[in-house]
Parts: structure tokens; sequence; C-alpha cells
């Protein structure tokens, strides 16, 4: 639809002037034909919920009819409220440190009280009880420098606890209730009438309304990515720990009592309110979690503003919790670079070892970016020649949400805002029009409830305040819901932090599809990374949305959770990294080759198709004992080694008592015979895939190469020498490659008449082979010696086994004295 610039006076004089004459332009339904000039209207859009009628008046731009930049210089009727006057492209500005929306709730209970007060926060989507407002107070730095700078872009001091001590007491002495507080952030609910008071407070530097998240809203999934075959094979996700982490789980309660969901799942609310006011959109997500991963212990965790969600954060950190499933985004204050404060908090759980699956957005349709544009000079951006506004189709009841950035980030003085028009009316209906003096971030805001009769065209307007920017802005604009007129899909991913280079974000593919969803959001990031990482299926099933009926990229960001969790369960050593590679490798590579900006590394695909590799075997060779270890090695990067299935066997029979691992099993055997022994047997992954063991051995029977020692022979004691029991020690030692089993001294004969007295057979044990730790031993017996022998001479006679089982005898040729 073509809107055109606002009329200056002069044109207007001129208008009146071609009106007398006679000279009029027909303005009919064919954009090609000459138009008026208007802005942001058109003359096909008038008030009326079909936006169609005939001879409707030029419109003019808010600043030029009333001279006010503020939102209460509109009411949802379309009604100029404006209390003062400017002259036209100077309008007046609100409390700088409120949020626009902010100001003009002050500014309608000051001058209209409390109804309308209440009617417009009904419009606008802000949270009003008994004259208290839920806001959130930034806290402000005290070591900040106060003098503005001039600069495009500042950067600030971050606020210390002691900064949001005193912005707390600030609020408090302000009759402020204080619900919750996460670093320099206090979420409060304060009274309308005190909001002016408290933003003039030194201790705090912002009021704003909460950032909320935007949702993007057994199921087919499971075997479409197939985690059914991990889950027939015995990993079901069992030893891992994921969190939903939502806005609301209405439901869950009966999803547990049916079975849907585990008994022992755990719920922790950050808002008060674990449905979150009714809302869905969690328990169909834990649903699709749980069906992926059965096993694996379920958290259902839910928050409503930003400063809810870092506690949330902070407590699965300290609940161990292994992956978390994200199915939302912060478009508030989105830089889309991979810096801002909910970036910050997955940074903080990645550095804790959790894996975070954030779904991509569904704003390819509802997103536009590009420079600023105005030919024309007259402040207003033009989408399209001559068009300044962009279209957007709202039904009465509904809520849509605007959200404009440009690059001028951290904080600037470049100074643009947005309106909201219903086409054919000739004042703003909305406006986000906070100041940007170097104090706020480039970024603006619109939250609008369409009021009944109001149904039909509306378009979001985007203005240069007076002509102050130096209008090089490149800007990013998101609607949320709804498609926009004027597209671009490229970049259009949804809020933090699916920039965020600590999330595995996620895109929607419809289940049995290869084709994006034309909603997917795309990437890249505005610091040029690749986005999304995956993408998974959408359009499945779960109770509670009904029979396909889970579609968007909320649907496809819990299957790649719960496919993180199996890869945890089987391989708990992983890091997040490693577990978003190990997804990211396996995925099915869609459009463009390689990893791209529509469908990420392709779609997600848990079949597993590689089985374990078996890295070693022993042992191998030649082996000289009947009794040892077999030691089985291997590896699965995948699915991961399922110990269960693992079976060593000698010649077929398998070995028992094994000691089995996810890399490697230790079996005991023994009473082998001599000859050659296949090690065989099978381990298995948890996707199914099995791989044989393979190896073999040559068990060397043979004589052991038994031999005597120089033989030590003493009186151990005098009365030894007396009775003339002579000691002699023998060292019998192994010097071949054939262990001696069971030696023993059966008996040793002497040529001079000395007698053995030591009880025979004795037994001296196993004797290693040669070089082993064992491989000789010292014997020690007895001789009753004749009083007239003084040379003593023996022959000593020893049996041993070899590792067969077969016995020799070892007659001594040695003789000593």
């Amino acid at each position: 639809m073509r809107r055109l610039a606002p009329f200056s006076a002069l044109a207007v004089l001129a208008l009146i002037a071609l009106v007398a004459v006679g000279a009029i332009f027909f303005l009919g339904e064919d954009d090609s034909a000459s138009h008026l000039a208007m802005v942001p209207g058109d003359s096909s859009h008038t008030a009326g919920s079909d936006g169609d009628s005939a001879g409707s008046p030029p419109v003019v731009s808010p600043e030029e009819s009333t001279g006010i930049k503020n939102d209460s210089t509109v009411d949802t009727a379309g009604q100029s409220v404006a209390n003062s006057q400017t002259s036209p492209g100077s309008p007046a500005k609100s409390t700088p440190r409120l949020q626009s929306s902010i100001s003009e709730l002050a500014a309608k209970q000051s001058q209209e009280g409390p109804v309308a007060a209440s009617e417009f926060a009904a419009t606008r989507g802000l949270k009003l009880k008994d004259g208290k407002v839920q806001v959130v107070l930034e806290a402000a730095s005290a070591s900040a420098d106060t003098t503005i700078d001039p600069a495009v872009s500042v950067a600030t001091p971050a606020a210390t606890q002691a900064d949001a001590a005193a912005a707390t007491q600030a609020a408090i002495a302000a009759g402020a209730i204080i619900e919750t507080t996460h670093d320099g952030l206090i979420q409060a609910e304060v009274p309308v009438e005190s909001l002016s008071q408290l933003a003039a407070a030194p201790s705090i530097s912002y009021i704003r309304e909460p950032h909320k998240p935007s949702t993007f809203a057994t199921t087919e999934g499971v075997a479409d990515i197939g985690a059914d075959t991990w889950q027939s094979a015995g990993n079901n996700g069992a030893g891992a720990k994921v969190a939903v982490l939502d806005p609301g789980f209405s439901g869950y309660d009966q999803l547990v009592a049916a079975g849907e969901l585990p008994a022992n799942v755990i719920t922790s609310s950050f808002s008060g309110d674990i449905t979150g006011g009714g809302e869905t959109h969690g328990a169909a997500c834990a649903e699709i979690v749980h069906d992926v991963a059965p096993g694996a212990q379920l958290y259902l965790v839910n928050f409503s503003t930003d400063v809810e969600l870092g506690n949330a954060v902070d407590y699965l950190i300290a609940q161990d919790v292994d992956v978390v499933s994200a199915s939302w985004g912060f478009y508030s204050s989105f830089r889309g670079d991979g810096q801002g404060d909910i970036d910050d908090m997955v940074q903080r759980a990645n550095a804790a070892g959790i894996i975070w699956a954030n779904a991509s957005g569904n704003a390819a349709q509802a997103h536009w970016s590009g420079p600023f544009t105005d030919v024309d000079g007259d402040s207003w951006h033009e989408f399209a020649t001559g068009d300044n506004g962009n279209d957007i189709t709202a039904s009465a009841g509904s809520s849509i949400d605007f959200y404009l950035t440009w690059d001028k980030w951290p904080l600037t003085n470049q100074d643009y805002d947005i309106y909201l028009y219903w086409s054919g009316n000739t004042t703003a209906v909305a406006a986000g029009d906070s100041w940007q003096n170097g104090n706020l971030p480039p970024s603006e805001e619109i939250h609008y409830t369409v009021p009944s009769g109001q149904s039909g065209t509306y378009y979001i307007a985007i203005n240069n305040y007076n002509n102050s920017a130096t209008g090089d802005a490149t800007f990013q604009l998101y609607s949320y819901p709804g498609q926009l007129q004027y597209q671009v899909a490229a970049g259009s991913l949804g809020g933090q932090p699916t920039d965020s280079v600590y999330a595995m974000t996620v895109g929607a593919v419809p289940v049995g599809g290869t084709t994006i969803e034309n909603f997917s959001s795309r990437g890249p990031t505005i610091d040029g990374r690749i986005k999304p990482d995956i993408t998974a299926p959408d359009r499945v099933s779960t109770v509670t949305y009904g029979s396909q009926g889970f579609s968007g990229t909320s649907a496809a960001a819990p299957h790649a959770a719960g496919a993180a969790a199996l890869f945890k369960a089987a391989n708990p050593a992983y890091t997040p990294s490693a577990i978003q590679a190990a997804l990211e490798s396996r995925a099915t590579d869609l459009g463009t080759a390689g990893k791209d900006n529509t469908y990420g590394s392709g779609k997600l695909n848990l079949a597993d198709k590689t089985p374990p590799i078996v890295t070693g075997v022993q042992p191998s060779g030649a082996v000289y004992a009947s009794s040892g270890t077999v030691a089985v090695y291997y590896l699965d990067s995948n699915s991961g080694v399922d110990t269960a299935s693992v079976q060593v066997t000698i010649d077929g029979t398998a070995l028992s008592g094994c000691a089995i691992t996810a890399a490697e099993a230790s079996c005991p055997f023994s009473g082998l015979s001599s000859g050659a022994h296949t090690i065989g047997g099978s381990v298995a992954d948890h996707a199914g895939n099995t791989s044989p063991i393979s190896g073999s051995f040559n068990l060397v029977c043979g004589k052991p190469a038994i031999s005597l020692g120089v033989l030590n022979t003493f009186w151990t004691s005098y009365a030894d020498y007396q009775a003339r029991e002579l000691s002699a020690t023998f060292t019998i030692s192994n010097g071949g490659i054939n262990g001696a089993y069971n030696v023993v001294m059966a008996g040793s004969v002497n040529t001079n008449r000395a007698l053995l007295i030591s009880p025979v057979p004795l037994t001296v044990g196993d004797i290693d082979a040669s070089g082993g730790p064992a491989d000789s031993v010292q014997v020690t017996v007895k001789y009753l010696v004749p009083t007239d022998v003084s040379i003593f001479y023996t022959t000593v006679y020893l049996t041993a086994d070899d590792i067969c089982g077969i016995s020799y005898d070892y007659p001594s040729p040695y003789s000593g004295s």
C-alpha cells in the first residue's frame, strides 16, 4: 500500500487552490494511479474494519498534527490527546528515563484518571493491578559519567550490588512492591502516580516494561529423527537431566496423570504461576522432549520476564541440568550479534555444562531489514518508493507487537521512533518514541491489543525524530505475530538467544519433509555467523495441540533437546560443544551443500548406521600361560556403546566374570590347552549396530627349562653341628620361555652317605619364565651328615608342569660340596 510524505503548510494551500479551480487527482484502487501526498496513510485506508472507503482526507504525521513526541499523543481510538503544542518537526519529549508506554500510562492517569489508565494498559499489554504497574527498574551505576556523551554510541558501567540495593530502596520508598531481582534489574509493582517521581531518583537509570519472551509456538518426530532406534536399543536418556524452560505449563498435571509426562517430573515457577496464566505451550514442548528421551529426568521451569529468567537459569545450573529446551526469544533490544543480557545467561549455562537448544523463531515473514531511506526528506522512512508504511493484518482482541532496532549499539543518541496506524486513520494508535539521547539502546517497541470493531489492516512507520539522527542507520523490524507487507527472510532470527554462539539454534522442517517452513527464521547473525545450526521436525502430534497440531520452531527445538539428552546419556563425558557437533555431523544435509543459513547443518537424524569400532584385542601372538585375561578395547562416538551387549568368547565359549565399561571389556580365562585359540564375541551401540570382536593367540606348551643354581651349605647352629644336621639352600631357576607350574622337590640322593632328613616331596610352587618377576626360587633343606664325611655331594630330583598341565622330571646333574 502506498503512503507518501506528509503535507507541508504550502502543500495544503496549494491543494486548496487546486480544489477551487476543480483540478482534483482521482485516487482509485490501482496503486499505479496518482496519489495525493500523505503520510503514513493511504487514500484506500480509513477507519473501519475492512479499511475500504473513498474520499478520505489526507493523513498527517503525529508530530505535525500534535507536535508531541511520546505515547501520550495517541489513544486506542486513534484520536489525538495531546496537551501541548510545539512547532511542527520539533515535538516535545516525555520523561527521558521512562519507556514511552510507561510514560503515557502515567500521563493517562494524571490527566484522565485511573479508568483511562486501566483502559490504556489493557491495549498495550501492561500488567496493571490495584493502581500498580509491573515494571523493571534498571539500577544506575554509581561510577557512571552523568554527562551525556554526544557520540553516536557510548558504553556505561555495569550496576553493582550496592547500586541495585540503592535502587530497590528508592522503589520501596515510592510505594513499590518488589517481586524479584537479578543483577542490576529490579522487577516491581510501582504505583502509577509514583512513576515520574521514581524516574528522577539518582539510583535508577531507566524504568521500562519487563522484557517478555515471544513463544514460537508419542509424536511422529521420534521416528522422523531416528530416536526410536536408540530407544529400542536401550538408550532412553536415563541419567540425563533435561529442563523445558517456558512461560507456561498449563495442563501438565493432566499429562502426568495420563502418562504423557513422567510421574517424577520436577516443577519450579519463577513467576509464581507454573501455568503462566493458562499457557499450554510449555506442556506441549515437554511432551516432545519426553517422547524422544523418556528416561531423562524432566524439569518444567517457567518464567514470564527477563528478570525471572535470570533466576531460573541460576536454578538450573544449581540443579546440574544437562540440557535446556527453549522455544522462545526476546526481541527487545535484540542486537543480533550474540551480545545481550539473555545471551549472557545462555553463555553462563554453557560454561556450567548445559547444552541449550533454542527455537530459531518463526519470523522469516515477519521481519524486515534495510537502511534508512528518506528520498523526499520528510523524516519518514520509505519501505518502497513513496511508501512510508509496512502493512500487517490484525483482528479485534488480538495482540500485535513491533520491535525496531538499529545498528548504533550499545547506547545511542541517534533517535528513531515507530508509530502504529490503523489504515485510513489520521492519528497513530500507538507509538514507541522513547528518548535516545545517549543513555538508551537503539531500540523501540510497541505492544498493542486491537480494540473491538477495529480489525483490519494496520501499518508501522519509522520516523527520524525531528530529523536529528544522521540517517545512516540500518534497521531490523519485527512484528509478532503476523506477516509484514515488506519482508526480508535473511537475518530473521527470533530474538535473543537465537544469535548466541552458545545456543544450538533450531529451525523447522515439516515431519517427514525436507523443505524449510516458510516462517522458519533464517540467518546470518549481524556479525556474519551461520544460523540456525540444525533443523528438526514440526507439525507433529501432541495431546496438548492434537493431531499434527504443533507447528513452528517451538516444536523443532524440543526434538533437538531430546536428542541431546540421548547423546548425553550415552556419552556422559561429552561437553555441550561435543554433543552439538555430534548432532550436526549426523544431520541430513538439505538445501545448499554444507552448513547454511536456512537449514544449518541439515535435518536432525539420529538413525545411527555406524557400528562401534573395536580398536584392540589382547592377548595375541604366542602366549606362555594357560590362564590370564582377554582385554577388548572399543569406541563409538555416535550413540555410544551399549555395555549390556558386550560378549567375549574363547573358542566359541562365552567368558564369565568380565568387567565391562563403555570403553573396554576385561575377561579372565584359565585351563587352556596347547595350540591356537580364537577370541570372539561382539559389541553393539545404542542404535543396535553391532561389530564383531576378533582375535587369536597361540598357547605354547613345552618343558620348562628348570636348573639348579649354586649350592649354599651351612650349619645353622652349634647344636646342629653337634647333631651333624647340615642345612643346604638350593636356587632353582627357570631359564626358558615357558612357565613352570607346581614345581616339586621330589628327593635328593647322596653318594657319601649324607641323608636328607627334611620331609619330601617338598612343594616349591610356580616359577616364571625367564625375565619374569619370580623366575627363580630358593629352597632350604637339612641333611644328616656322618662325622667322617667332609665333602657333601648330592643329586636333586625335581618335577614341574608346563602350561598345558604336562609333567616333567628333572634329575639334577649338580653336585656340590
